[in-house]
């Protein structure tokens, strides 16, 4: 859904150390919990719409508080006693984990003049009494990025975004269950043991599905020429004519947001007649029927890997396995695997049109050379005589 946005959401407990020798509050954060993925709407969420979705994403684990319920008073002394505790103090925070890294910093700079909070916003006495603040912060939720500041204007967020939700410990401590936090509801059928079902595509679904028309997201708009604006497009990606050699490349590596991976999905492929004609637009193409020739393997994962290869011979017609050096004989069923990474086809009926090329081509070949030995042949035989003259003669 292009107008919602899943946003990863850390746990986080506000920490604070009293430092008697220097006379002020020294305020950190511990990460806790299971971080969430929250869907909210991508636009016009406010400070308090992202509150209230937050309750509702943890109501079966946090209790709210009842309205005459103070447990913040305490809080408030404590913050006209020592100065401010929590929001300026937080930008010095000493959190344990990971630094930002460059990547989270770049992708919520664009946020920082919008959503941070200035120091006139700091005010213990005015400010709404809520069981936890937000922060923006780097992809471990280790370290503050912005303070997110509470009020009506609608919070700008990004795809890179990462939300904390900062507890205070007396809200935490009273109203947070983590014993129920921690319960899951299994379901019988996850102890089950079911075949498992090997999961197979044709390499037709996949080649439909690379010509199914595609709307854009909303992260990559398209420039209109007509309206000057940036829309979301659609693309679709059409055959009109192919080649005798058709390199079909399949997609073996999925990465995204949240996770990268190598796929090892058996796609399953003809070694004879792939008949293609049936995705060509053009109505004029022709023949488009192919045999397949070789097949370029991946083993391994996204950190690393090695490659093979199977190849038909164009010598004797024969399947060889290609390892580094090693040369093997293989069979055609071999050449289907879940390893398969890009396949080669060749045009039924070229490599004979090739081959009887070739053979014309030898035979004009022998032809031209037998008409110039029979051109020497009776060249000698009908001046030998008179060679012998010559030489003779010369002599």
């Amino acid at each position: 859904d292009p107008d919602t946005l899943i946003l990863p959401v850390y746990m986080r407990e506000r920490k604070v150390r009293q430092n008697p020798s220097y006379n002020y509050n020294n305020v950190s954060t511990v990460l806790f919990g299971t971080p969430l993925l929250v869907p909210i709407p991508r636009k016009n969420t406010t400070y308090e719409d992202l509150y209230r979705i937050m309750l509702q994403k943890m109501s079966r684990y946090i209790q709210e508080p009842d309205s005459g319920d103070e447990w913040y008073v305490e809080e408030i002394k404590n913050c006209v006693k020592d100065g401010v505790i929590g929001d300026d103090d937080m930008k010095n925070d000493n959190i344990d984990g990971e630094a930002e890294s460059e990547e989270d910093s770049q992708g919520n700079d664009s946020l920082m003049n919008d959503n941070s909070m200035s120091d006139d916003d700091v005010n213990c006495d005015n400010r709404p009494h809520r069981m936890f603040t937000f922060h923006l912060v780097n992809s471990y939720g280790s370290a503050e990025i912005e303070h997110i500041r509470d009020d009506d204007r609608p919070i700008k967020f990004t795809n890179r975004s990462y939300l904390a939700l900062d507890w205070d410990p007396k809200a935490k401590e009273k109203y947070y269950d983590e014993k129920q936090a921690e319960e899951l509801d299994v379901d019988e059928t996850v102890n089950a043991t079911p075949m498992r079902k090997r999961q197979v595509i044709s390499l037709k679904d996949c080649i439909q599905l690379f010509l199914v028309k595609e709307k854009l997201g909303a992260d990559d708009p398209w420039y209109c020429p007509r309206c000057k604006k940036h829309q979301q497009a659609t693309k679709k990606f059409d055959l009109w004519s192919l080649p005798k050699i058709l390199v079909i490349h399949l997609k073996r590596f999925s990465y995204n947001r949240y996770w990268r991976d190598k796929l090892d999905t058996m796609v399953e492929f003809p070694t004879r007649d792939l008949d293609m004609s049936e995705f060509i637009i053009n109505d004029g193409h022709g023949y488009a029927t192919y045999d397949l020739i070789g097949v370029s393997n991946h083993y391994g994962g996204m950190g690393g890997g090695h490659y093979t290869a199977y190849g038909k011979s164009r010598e004797d017609g024969q399947w060889y396995y290609y390892d580094d050096s090693s040369v093997s004989p293989a069979s055609e069923d071999q050449c289907v695997s879940k390893a398969a990474y890009v396949l080669f086809y060749e045009l039924k009926g070229s490599r004979c049109e090739r081959s009887e090329k070739q053979t014309a081509q030898a035979n004009r070949k022998s032809a031209a050379a037998t008409q110039s030995s029979a051109n020497c042949t009776d060249c000698d035989n009908g001046t030998t005589s008179s060679g012998e003259d010559d030489s003779m003669e010369i002599n």
